[in-house]
């Protein structure tokens, strides 16, 4: 082969790289845009809890209700509570658990396994509305 050839061959080796490398990173560059799309499409799909000065409302089903207390008898047989602590476990559309400390007519007014709009603020519930009407903890 003579020098001039050899040169062509070269020349036409390294086009085909440079060819095939833009191709391959143009292909990377669509499938990292193709990926943002939908990322950011599903981003828009969902739909954060209602919020307004820290208050949130969502929909929650109410899974949990926990009743503890510490009960004392001492040694005339005298029987007294203490520690008692009342608390509301939710579970939101997003499978998202949240529990709340509240009052005993609060723990007794809410109906087990009801479905209803959670209003709370914090790690304080504010009322929860279902279909037989509205509860507040007082």
């Amino acid at each position: 082969m003579q020098s001039a050839d050899m040169v062509f061959l070269f020349v036409v080796l390294v086009s085909a790289f440079i060819v095939i490398g833009v191709f391959f990173f143009n292909l990377r560059k669509e499938k990292i845009k193709a990926e943002q799309r939908q990322t950011k499409t599903n981003t828009q799909r969902r739909q954060p809890p209602n919020k307004t000065g820290g208050i949130i409302s969502e929909t929650a089903q109410l899974t949990e209700k926990i009743d503890v207390r510490t009960r004392k008898i001492d040694d005339k047989g005298n029987i007294s509570v203490s520690n008692e602590s009342y608390q509301l476990v939710f579970t939101t559309k997003t499978n998202k658990n949240l529990c709340f400390n509240v009052t005993k007519q609060t723990l007794k007014a809410v109906p087990f396994n009801e479905r209803g709009l959670l209003t709370y603020k914090g790690k304080s519930f504010i009322k929860f509305k279902y279909s037989g009407g509205i509860i507040e903890d007082k």
